[in-house]
């Protein structure tokens, strides 16, 4: 991890959850970068070197499923993913797309800073 404060990149194609939980990560102190859809978070992650993602399911420009498997191929280190997901599969999908952890929408606003800290200080190389 580089120095200062852990960086997330949330990337949710709704404005309000995405707001939501920029503003939330901003005041627990993280350095937060977001984007709408799969193909900016892609450059985003490859570029800003986050400590952990947020990664909606359903997005309008390729799905949180195209985003990990690109991701995933991409040269690392890579941070872990944290799926956020509304459908009821989403511990089955984020099984599937190699995600840390995953957080379940409408999300428990404790609940989620607490899964974001866990997978923070974790890496792959």
């Amino acid at each position: 991890m580089g120095g200062g404060s852990p960086r997330v990149l949330v990337v949710d194609d709704d404005d309000a959850i995405r707001q939501l939980l920029v503003d939330l990560l901003s005041d627990a102190g993280y350095r937060v970068d977001e984007a709408h859809g799969g193909h900016d978070a892609l450059d985003k992650a490859r570029n800003g070197h986050p400590d952990v993602i947020l990664l909606d399911k359903l997005m309008p420009d390729g799905d949180g499923t195209a985003f990990a498997t690109a991701y995933a191929g991409s040269p690392g280190p890579h941070a872990p993913i944290v799926g956020l997901c509304a459908a009821r599969d989403g511990e089955a999908w984020s099984s599937e797309i190699g995600a840390a952890a995953y957080v379940v929408k409408p999300f428990d606003i404790q609940h989620l800073l607490s899964v974001v800290a866990e997978q923070v200080p974790r890496r792959d190389v």
